[in-house]
């Protein structure tokens, strides 16, 4: 099949530093390397070469661009109209709503990457990327309900016939290490929802060794909740935050600090739609520890390949059981469940069907 691919404007596809477009680009390779042509809308990544075609759209530093994203349409719809099926993995999803609006292509699936925000025109055929993510679209929820970051207006509802696929990652890239360092990880962006006040909470009560990581820069607030867990681990020594660098350098910093790792914790504070850095520790061999929200038991097996909570005192208590998880445990479950070949599969497997002539 000849597969057009739209991704965000707002962070390079791979990412140079933080962003989900790292799966994106995986997806494209992973099809790519089963045989078919793919074509990609992307802000570029200046420092990889592209094994498939890619026709470079504008980088909108974190920020979503409608405009940006209409840019696709303008400049390339010909070669859109040209392909099998449209894979619409952007944030406004407005190519893909003209590509329907005008008839043009019936062979289009909207990919819904994290939680939702808006309502999405019918018919429409959609993906999402995990169990709970689907089951929370049909039913018009977006992940944050019975949390402080509840909003009644942002409530998304996709068609009851959706379809969901895991992701996967690099498992090349993201290599196992057995050998692992006294110190747990926390990695994700500063903000409330991923629970970085909950991991230093652990570290003060437990005195485990504690390593934050992660996006501060890239939104006003992640920079604010930074400042704020700055101050909260002034004067503990077994506390430390290690600043990743925003070029080149970032994602190999980021995989030493995964593959070292004795643990991940994850205590995100809503239902997350999947959590790709599990799946990037869980590779490298590192256990998870996270609360039972969103996709995560979906991702983690309990007391196989890390734990999961149902509240922080069970965190608290699981976190002296982490040297019971063999890590050779956590990286086979991941090259069978979650690698890019496998992914890649999984999306084949629906884009075929839509290819075919199925619609949801």
């Amino acid at each position: 099949m000849k597969i057009s691919m739209l991704a965000p404007t707002t962070y390079h596809t791979p990412p140079i530093s933080y962003g989900g477009e790292s799966f994106i680009y995986q997806l494209a390779l992973g099809l790519h390397k089963l045989g078919h042509e793919v074509l990609l809308f992307a802000a570029r990544n200046p420092y990889i070469e592209y094994s498939f075609k890619i026709f470079p759209i504008p980088y909108t530093y974190g920020q979503v661009s409608q405009g940006a994203e209409l840019m696709m349409w303008d400049l390339y719809q010909n070669f859109m109209r040209d392909s099998d099926v449209i894979l619409d993995l952007s944030h406004t999803k407005i190519v893909g709503n003209h590509l329907h609006e005008f008839q043009i292509k019936k062979e289009i699936a909207l990919y819904m990457i994290g939680n939702y925000y808006l309502n999405l025109p019918k018919p429409f055929n959609v993906i999402v990327n995990s169990k709970r993510q689907l089951e929370d679209g049909i039913a018009g929820r977006n992940g944050f309900e019975g949390t402080p970051w509840q909003n009644p207006n942002s409530n998304g509802k996709i068609p009851i016939t959706s379809k969901y696929a895991h992701l996967g990652t690099d498992t090349d890239f993201y290599k196992f290490t057995e050998n692992k360092e006294d110190y747990f990880l926390w990695l994700a962006r500063f903000h409330p929802t991923k629970g970085p006040m909950e991991a230093i909470r652990l570290a003060k009560e437990t005195g485990i060794n504690l390593v934050l990581a992660g996006d501060s820069l890239s939104h006003p607030e992640h920079y604010k909740h930074w400042q704020e867990c700055m101050e909260q681990i002034k004067g503990y020594d077994n506390i430390k935050y290690v600043e990743l660098p925003q070029d080149e350098t970032h994602q190999q910093k980021k995989l030493e600090l995964m593959q070292k790792a004795k643990c991940y914790l994850f205590p995100v504070m809503f239902h997350e739609s999947f959590g790709l850095t599990t799946i990037e520790n869980l590779s490298c061999g590192t256990p998870v520890v996270a609360y039972a929200m969103g996709a995560l038991p979906e991702i983690i097996k309990h007391g196989e390949t890390g734990f999961l909570c149902s509240g922080y005192q069970q965190m608290k208590t699981f976190i002296n059981s982490i040297d019971e998880i063999n890590p050779k445990d956590c990286r086979k479950d991941m090259e069978k469940r979650f690698s890019r070949e496998a992914m890649a599969k999984r999306f084949e497997k629906i884009l075929i069907s839509l290819y075919e002539g199925e619609e949801w």
